[in-house]
């Protein structure tokens, strides 16, 4: 194989040249590789562990008898649906 830069002959399994430094095959954009898809989950996952926590024990004291406003279901409500974006279902 030759480089495309510099003509001179590199191996075929070459990823640049030695000589030039120029790629031997596109990038594509989706190949980062900077692991974003493998930091997600564990975070949406924990973010999920603790919406639901905190919902249960929020309905656990409205079974109760305790009155619990309706700012904090608010906010539970608004931690779902950022969740759910986030998951993007």
């Amino acid at each position: 194989m030759h480089c495309k830069n510099c003509q001179i002959e590199i191996a075929d399994q070459a990823i640049v040249c030695f000589r030039c430094g120029t790629s031997t095959s596109e990038i594509s954009i989706g190949d980062s590789g900077n692991g974003r898809s493998e930091k997600k989950f564990p975070t949406s996952l924990i973010l999920f562990l603790f919406l639901l926590l905190a919902v249960t024990w929020f309905v656990g004291l409205s079974l109760s008898g305790e009155v619990v406003k309706p700012a904090v279901w608010l906010i539970l409500v608004c931690a779902g649906v950022l969740l759910i974006f986030r998951l993007k279902l």
